[in-house]
């Protein structure tokens, strides 16, 4: 996970990103090649954030109903393998 953690702050140059990625991670809620379903965190609703991620192409997203799914992408994930 500190791998994980230290691409995602090279890749945003945001601390708060990594530590909800981080947060959602130890909360299960996401896993690498996995879904991120959206949750809290102090407070805040996590895919507000995870948008920006989105963004770089770190995370990939799928909106169902009203929830958006996030996974990492093919990139990100051969970047997190490094």
């Amino acid at each position: 996970m500190k791998e994980f953690k230290a691409r995602l702050e090279i890749a945003r140059g945001d601390e708060i990103d990594s530590a909800i990625i981080e947060f959602a991670m130890e909360k299960g809620q996401v896993t690498r090649g996995g879904i991120v379903q959206k949750t809290k965190w102090k407070g805040r609703t996590v895919y507000g954030h995870l948008s920006a991620l989105v963004e770089e192409g770190i995370l990939g997203v799928v909106k169902r109903h009203r929830t958006n799914f996030y996974f990492l992408t093919d990139e990100a994930e051969e970047a997190l393998k490094k």
